[in-house]
């Protein structure tokens, strides 16, 4: 149960990656932050590090964290932040919000929530003049 929550916190703290719109130097600071995400992932695979909250299947391949941070990295990099955002948005609390709702309702509604959640959070920045 431990793990299964801290996975969720995880999967929330995605978001932290779009701090990369208000720090000055983004393509070093990214550069860094997926260094290091790559790094970890090396040693996690060689088992020199043991991460907490992965799953049984994620021992001995590369994990999610490690493609949640290539997505991001490639969002960040190649597309305007009126789609990076919602979409990182989406990854990280859509995602971890199906998981929760699939464990106490039909996966089948519980996808139509996250369907809805990620059109109106999409639907909410397309439409924002802020960004």
């Amino acid at each position: 149960m431990r793990d299964h929550l801290l996975r969720r916190v995880v999967h929330a703290f995605g978001s932290i990656s779009l701090l990369y719109y208000v720090i000055p130097s983004r393509h070093l600071v990214l550069t860094l932050a997926f260094s290091v995400v790559g790094i970890i992932e090396i040693l996690r695979l060689k088992g020199k590090i043991n991460l907490i909250g992965m799953r049984d299947y994620e021992k001995n391949r590369i994990s999610g964290f490690f493609f949640f941070a290539t997505g991001v990295a490639i969002l960040l990099n190649f597309f305007p932040c009126q789609i990076a955002v919602p979409c990182i948005l989406c990854a990280s609390f859509a995602d971890p919000i199906v998981g929760e709702l699939k464990r106490k309702m039909k996966k089948e509604i519980a996808y139509v929530v996250m369907f809805v959640f990620s059109f109106i959070v999409f639907f909410i920045i397309l439409n924002s003049s802020t960004m």
